[in-house]
């Protein structure tokens, strides 16, 4: 990845903090998050803090994104004289999932990731309801549809992961899920088999581990199905799967959730609560 020359150094980053004894700074994955917090907690009742987008640091990693490098700058810091007036908050992802320890100064979200504060009565309500102007009694079943359809796909990412398969998810998502979906609306079945075969193709262009795959998907699914949805359901296969449902296209269908999503509800979790309260102490 190139970096930017606007971006500011860890050393820079440290000398900002000893300039100022009073700042504090969380660092969040993206701008995503960045909105998403701005609705948490505005800027007026922010005491002190800021909160950065980890975009804004050089931070060398060789794989894992910009979570990747927030969690490098995490253990960076924790090493430092900072690591009180630093914190971090980031997508559970399968951490939580897979018991993996993350650092004291690591915040993870309550549920998998941002988008999992989304999956929720009231917030479907509003994206069916008031967002696509749908009939009323369709936002159950809508819920309900995308549940059913992205709590397999959340376990076999999770598999995927645990099982160090690597397999090419980002791929399949950009092509759409519409081909893995038969019936109509929300009467339609997810073909999970075939979601598996395609993820193989394109991973090796060859189905000599399918009957592997499966057999490890057959058994871990008894085992994480008693996880909650929220948990399991990637946020990306959750926009994915609206994007076929209400018929609107994946950018519209994020703006749509975050915009009909009840911060106010949001606020009440408790991995939520504790940073609220970090930030406005």
């Amino acid at each position: 990845m190139m970096y930017s020359t606007l971006r500011k150094t860890i050393s820079e980053l440290f000398a900002e903090l000893k300039n100022d004894p009073k700042m504090r700074i969380l660092f969040v994955e993206g701008n995503r998050d960045l909105a998403f917090w701005r609705e948490i907690v505005p800027l007026h009742e922010r005491k002190n803090t800021v909160i950065y987008s980890i975009g804004v640091i050089e931070v060398e990693i060789e794989t894992g994104g910009e979570r990747g490098r927030l969690f490098r700058l995490a253990e960076m810091v924790n090493q430092s004289e900072f690591r009180l007036r630093i914190r971090f908050f980031a997508d559970a992802d399968c951490d939580r999932l897979l018991a993996r320890k993350v650092l004291e100064n690591v915040t993870l979200t309550d549920n998998r990731d941002l988008e999992s504060y989304t999956l929720s009565e009231s917030c479907f309500e509003r994206l069916w309801l008031t967002g696509v102007a749908g009939a009323i009694g369709g936002e159950k079943k809508l819920l309900s549809s995308v549940i059913n359809f992205a709590k397999p796909i959340g376990i076999l990412r999770v598999v995927s992961e645990k099982y160090q398969m690597d397999l090419p998810f980002q791929r399949l998502f950009e092509k759409g899920w519409k081909r893995f979906l038969t019936g109509s609306r929300f009467n339609r079945t997810l073909d999970i088999k075939k979601l598996m075969r395609t993820l193989l193709q394109l991973k090796h262009n060859s189905l000599k581990e399918y009957e592997t795959l499966n057999g490890i998907f057959d058994a871990e699914r008894v085992y994480f199905s008693q996880f909650d949805s929220n948990q399991l359901v990637h946020g990306k296969d959750l926009i994915g799967l609206l994007e076929v449902l209400i018929g609107v296209e994946r950018k519209s269908v994020e703006s749509l959730l975050y915009l009909s999503l009840n911060y106010d509800k949001v606020r009440s979790y408790p991995n939520i609560k504790q940073m609220l309260k970090w930030i406005t102490t």
